[in-house]
C-alpha cells in the first residue's frame, strides 16, 4: 500500500482536501494521512473528506511525553513542518505500507506520478529539487543564491521507500525536526529544507528528479513552460 500525508494547522485544512480528493482521483488505491498541528474542535467533521485518517497533535505523546510544551516553542509553520518525521517514522512502522509519499497541503495532483513510483523501485528517497535546468543567465542566479538559505530540495514533496535504509533515513530526519526545525537565519536553518540537503551524504539510494513536470510552484515558473491545451 502506497501511502500520501500531508501536515497543517486547520487554517490550512481547505487545501490539504483538495490534496486528498486529487491523491484519489489520480492515484488508484493509496491511503491519505493528515496530521494537524491542531486538537480537534468538538464540532469538526472529517468525515466529508478524501482522508483515510486523521491524526490530532495529541498523537505526539508516545514520543513527546511533554508534547504541549515542545509544541508551543515552534511558529505555526515550524509545528506543521516538524511533524512530518513523526509522522513518517509512524507510517513506515506499518507492514502495509511500501512507500510514504509526503505532499504540502497546498499541492495537487495532476498525474498518476508514475516517474515518482517508478524511482521509488530502485531508490529509498526521492527528492526534487527547487532548481532543476543549468544555465548562464545573470538574472537568474539570484534564485540559486536563495537556495544558500533555503536549501537545495523543495521539501513540498518527499518520497520514502519502506525499506531499511528508507527507516532509517526517517529516524534521522525525525530526530533532527524535534529539535532544530525552526527558521533561524543566523544558525542557517530553514524548518526542514537545511537538513536535507545531507540526505545524499548519509545515506545510499537517494533518487532526485529533475523533472519540471514536478513541484510546480509560484517561485519556480521562470524555469517552466506553462500552457493550456484545448481542454483547459
Amino acid at each position: 500500500m502506497r501511502y500520501i500525508f500531508t501536515t497543517c494547522a486547520l487554517n490550512y485544512y481547505p487545501n490539504a482536501r483538495l490534496l486528498a480528493a486529487s491523491a484519489k482521483a489520480h492515484l488508484g488505491d493509496v491511503k491519505t494521512v493528515l496530521m494537524l498541528a491542531d486538537t480537534y474542535p468538538s464540532d469538526f467533521d472529517f468525515g466529508d473528506s478524501d482522508f483515510d485518517e486523521v491524526w490530532p497533535i495529541s498523537e505526539l505523546e508516545q514520543d513527546l511525553p511533554n508534547h504541549m510544551a515542545w509544541v508551543f516553542g515552534h511558529s505555526v509553520m515550524e509545528l506543521a513542518t516538524a511533524i512530518k518525521g513523526f509522522v513518517l517514522k509512524k507510517l513506515l512502522e506499518r507492514k502495509d505500507c511500501e512507500a510514504a509519499l509526503f505532499l504540502d497541503p497546498d499541492c495537487e495532483i495532476h498525474s498518476d506520478l508514475t516517474v515518482v513510483f517508478d524511482k521509488l523501485y530502485t531508490k529509498d528517497i526521492v527528492l526534487t529539487p527547487h532548481c532543476c535546468l543549468p544555465h548562464t543567465q545573470a538574472d537568474w542566479i539570484k534564485f540559486e543564491l536563495n537556495q544558500h538559505r533555503v536549501g537545495t530540495f523543495n521539501l513540498g514533496f518527499l518520497g520514502v521507500r519502506n525499506s531499511a535504509e528508507g527507516k532509517k533515513f526517517a529516524d534521522w530526519w525525525w530526530h533532527r525536526l524535534q529539535r532544530h526545525c525552526v527558521i533561524d537565519a543566523k544558525r542557517h536553518l530553514f524548518t526542514d529544507q537545511k537538513w536535507i540537503d545531507l540526505a545524499p551524504s548519509y545515506f545510499d539510494h537517494v533518487g532526485v528528479i529533475r523533472r519540471s513536470t514536478l513541484n510546480l510552484a509560484r517561485w519556480n515558473t521562470f524555469q517552466r513552460e506553462v500552457t493550456r491545451n484545448a481542454s483547459g
